[in-house]
């Protein structure tokens, strides 16, 4: 009987373990103010291999980030609900799009940004990749510019100001079986800063973008500590000769330093 009892009581105690385990994992899976899947579920599922694993002879699929850069003024003016109704009609839209595929997964990653796993991986309408072949990239950048424009149209019904070409900005890149989740983030991460710079509303991730974001932070670096001496100055006088009292200044500045005199 006293065996019966203990046993008993540890079964209820493993079961309330697994139910608090659960309770918390439930937590950290789900973002609440948006009731979307969290960053935290976004950076496992990009560890998933049966996620990235290649359909048949399509490739493999596709991460899109869409920052709602109207939240980066507006947040402080609008309240939760709203918030939340600009996330769930961005998803919306993403996951009612013909290129996205039947189980598109979306994820709150940050306060300003939405993620989706698209998993028809291209084999959308006009989009059919034969053989395994890789994907054309500008297949994909027209799926970026058609999310683009579906987001937009999505958030403007729900947001009550006028929309700017930059409020809402779509990144994406295929996904590689093998590539740690942290790393897929990292260079999306520069493919947005990139976008940012260039003013984009749109952008397809490339390798080169790190070393590219990587540069443009040396030359910033580079230029915030330039001493005189790292200065050429040549000054040249423009003479209006119909009226001597005029003339202006043609000024050349050359760059001492390797870095900058590499640039054009």
């Amino acid at each position: 009987g006293l065996l019966m009892i203990l046993s008993g009581l540890l079964a209820y105690r493993s079961e309330q373990q697994a139910r608090r385990q659960h309770q918390i994992h439930e937590r950290l899976w789900q973002d609440r103010q948006t009731g979307l899947l969290s960053r935290s579920a976004l950076e496992h599922d990009l560890q998933d291999p049966a996620l990235l694993k290649s359909a048949g002879d399509g490739p493999p699929c596709f991460l899109t980030i869409v920052t709602l850069r109207l939240l980066e003024r507006q947040r402080a003016f609008l309240p939760d609900g709203e918030i939340a109704q600009l996330f769930q009609a961005a998803c919306e839209a993403v996951k009612h799009h013909p290129g996205s595929g039947p189980r598109v997964r979306c994820y709150r990653a940050s306060e300003t940004r939405l993620a989706a796993i698209l998993t028809r991986c291209g084999d959308g309408p006009g989009r059919k990749v034969m053989g395994g072949k890789e994907p054309d990239p500008d297949q994909d950048r027209l799926l970026l510019h058609e999310l683009q424009s579906s987001v937009s149209a999505a958030i403007q019904q729900q947001f009550q100001g006028l929309l700017r070409d930059d409020d809402i900005v779509v990144t994406g890149q295929r996904l590689r079986p093998g590539t740690a989740g942290a790393t897929i983030l990292q260079s999306h991460g520069f493919g947005e800063i990139v976008a940012a710079e260039a003013g984009s509303s749109t952008r397809l991730i490339e390798a080169s973008d790190a070393s590219q974001v990587r540069q443009a932070s040396a030359i910033r670096d580079a230029l915030s500590q330039l001493r005189s001496e790292d200065i050429d100055l040549h000054v040249q006088p423009i003479l209006l000769l119909a009226n001597p009292g005029q003339f202006g200044l043609e000024v050349l500045i050359r760059f001492r330093t390797p870095l900058l005199q590499e640039q054009p």
